[in-house]
């Protein structure tokens, strides 16, 4: 995924976590615009991520990726700051237009 969003003249990817952990402790120095984290995840999962990154600096967008999505994690993903769910197997078809709606400029 670091290479294909390395590809897009619109985005800098500024880091890469392998934990929610991980990601909460360099969001503060990195200061991202959005976050593409994974709903599924070792320590903290992804709507954790998500509803800290948002007490940090409510300007962060949360894109989270998963393999599935029903009304109950619609739901959750909406009270804990997540902007977008989009499902991994349609992540390269789907990532962009979530990101166009989030940040219309950068189209």
């Amino acid at each position: 995924m670091r290479s294909y969003l390395n590809e897009l003249p619109f985005l800098e990817v500024v880091g890469v976590a392998e934990s929610g952990t991980a990601a909460l402790k360099l969001a503060p120095t990195l200061k991202p615009d959005l976050v593409l984290t994974d709903l599924r995840m070792p320590g903290m999962d992804g709507l954790e991520l998500a509803r800290k990154l948002g007490e940090i600096s409510p300007k962060i967008q949360v894109i989270l990726a998963t393999v599935e999505d029903n009304e109950l994690l619609q739901r959750a993903a909406r009270q804990n700051n997540v902007r977008s769910i989009v499902l991994k197997d349609r992540l390269h078809e789907d990532l962009l237009q979530q990101v166009f709606l989030i940040f219309p400029e950068r189209r």
